[in-house]
């Protein structure tokens, strides 16, 4: 059976062998270098090429120019994908320009509409904060923009521990752009390989502890057939050991009728097993821990809510034998996403124990991912 490249290069998730699309993944690797030159400002092969291709803009503005270097192409071609990566970590917002620059808490970027905002071309994100605080002046917000745009500059959120405007990478929980995580971004923006996604539960094929040719076999074969297909091998086994140990002969049709009927009583069985299994499933519960002698513990949680769009966290001080010591909640404004938020809550109960003048501290939070990324130092 003959298929096409486009659908072998399809991820295996979506149906296809994954092969390496090498004009993605080439791509992705051109990308980590023109990163550098959003990242890196200061780096001088970046004020090398904005000196000669675009003194007077930055690197999404730019244009090819005339008679460019090979390498100026290359960092070139690819500023749509990077632009779809790019999310402004807003600092100050001095280096922001309102226009055009993904800053926003949605992926959106606002363009000039109105005789006003044309005016004001060259408004930075800092304009749009109260005098020398880092606040947003909703006055002078909601006299620029519509109400659906003030609301979604009103959204996104300001840290006080951020002062500098820094460019992330938002397909990495780190921020920082990676071949990886870009890669799969261009094959998932790839419109010819998207028709080529066959959808089904193929991870199951993958996930098989079998040789790779039987089950690049599987693969050949749609989910109906794969059924069959193993079913049939069984009942041809079933059929084997009649005939070594009962001597008794199967036709052809008996085998294949055994195979249709013992998957047919498996499925129903299925249905019947789904349909009286209970709604409530049963969840492990983890037992707190005390702390080690002479220290302290405190538990931080972070809730969300989208009704009344802000962020709650609570923080719980026991001591070594466990008797509360002192409690702590707190919410503020907007809403963050989820990482955020619990990373957030746990500066904030870090801060307030250090004014509480306790030292021998140790904190527990439920995020996984907030633990990982501070062991690592990928604080960003």
């Amino acid at each position: 059976m003959y298929f096409p490249w486009e659908r072998l290069s399809v991820p295996k998730t979506f149906g296809g062998m994954g092969f390496k699309s090498l004009r993605a993944f080439n791509l992705a690797m051109i990308g980590k270098q023109a990163w550098k030159l959003i990242s890196n400002p200061d780096s001088l092969i970046t004020k090398l090429l904005k000196a000669k291709y675009f003194p007077h803009s930055d690197y999404f503005s730019a244009s090819i120019g005339h008679n460019p270097s090979y390498v100026w192409r290359s960092l070139w071609s690819v500023r749509d994908y990077l632009k779809h990566g790019l999310k402004w970590s807003i600092g100050m917002g001095e280096t922001i320009s309102v226009w055009n620059q993904p800053w926003l808490k949605d992926p959106l970027c606002l363009q000039p509409v109105t005789e006003v905002q044309i005016m004001w071309d060259a408004l930075t994100v800092g304009h749009l904060f109260k005098p020398n605080t880092k606040e947003w002046n909703e006055n002078f917000i909601r006299y620029v923009f519509n109400a659906e745009t003030s609301n979604q500059i009103l959204q996104t959120p300001l840290l006080q521990s951020v002062q500098v405007d820094k460019a992330t990478w938002r397909f990495e929980k780190n921020g920082l752009y990676s071949v990886r995580s870009a890669y799969r971004e261009i094959i998932n923006r790839n419109d010819v390989l998207l028709q080529h996604r066959v959808p089904g539960k193929w991870n199951i094929i993958w996930n098989l502890k079998l040789p790779p040719k039987i089950k690049n076999f599987l693969w050949r074969l749609d989910i109906a057939h794969q059924q069959i297909f193993a079913v049939t091998l069984w009942s041809l086994w079933r059929h084997r050991n009649n005939k070594v140990w009962n001597n008794i002969v199967e036709t052809t049709e008996e085998i294949g009728d055994r195979a249709v009927a013992f998957l047919n009583s498996w499925k129903a069985a299925q249905e019947t097993r789904i349909r009286s299994s209970p709604a409530n499933p049963h969840f492990d519960i983890s037992k707190w821990s005390k702390p080690s002698v002479g220290r302290f513990k405190c538990n931080v949680d972070a809730a969300f809510s989208a009704s009344l769009h802000r962020v709650g966290f609570g923080a719980c001080i026991r001591d070594a034998n466990g008797n509360h010591v002192i409690s702590r909640t707190e919410c503020f404004t907007p809403l963050l996403d989820v990482e955020m938020g619990e990373a957030i809550g746990l500066l904030h109960a870090m801060r307030w124990a250090k004014d509480l003048n306790l030292v021998n501290m140790d904190f527990e939070t439920d995020s996984k991912v907030v633990v990982e990324n501070i062991y690592k130092g990928d604080v960003h």
